[in-house]
């Protein structure tokens, strides 16, 4: 791939985007996490989460849920959730519900 166009750099650009929306001269405090979607299958051509990938995303709720805060979410449960969505393929399929399906668990939190 072009060194300009590598995939992480669209998730620097959604880190310098809502770090830009951060009221930094106000005595809030802003955390953002970013969860890189669970596991998937093997298969690349399944574009759902593999069970391991569904595991780790329950345990992240799980983590969320906890009554004592934790060094990932030291602020509490997040108020706002991202989740990247690829446009449809040239065929009208979806290309990944990974992200989508990762969050779910922690939306419910």
């Amino acid at each position: 791939t072009h060194p300009l166009l590598h995939p992480a750099d669209g998730m620097l650009r959604l880190a310098a985007l809502l770090l830009s929306h951060c009221a930094f001269a106000s005595a809030e405090y802003a955390i953002v996490n970013m969860i890189r979607h669970g596991e998937r299958f093997s298969d690349k051509s399944n574009i759902h989460l593999a069970p391991a990938g569904f595991q780790r995303a329950e345990y992240i709720a799980k983590c969320v849920s906890n009554a004592t805060f934790t060094m990932a979410f030291p602020l509490g449960p997040p108020d706002r959730l991202v989740a990247s969505v690829r446009p449809p393929n040239a065929h009208g399929e979806d290309e990944s519900v990974r992200p989508l399906e990762t969050l779910t668990p922690l939306s419910r939190a």
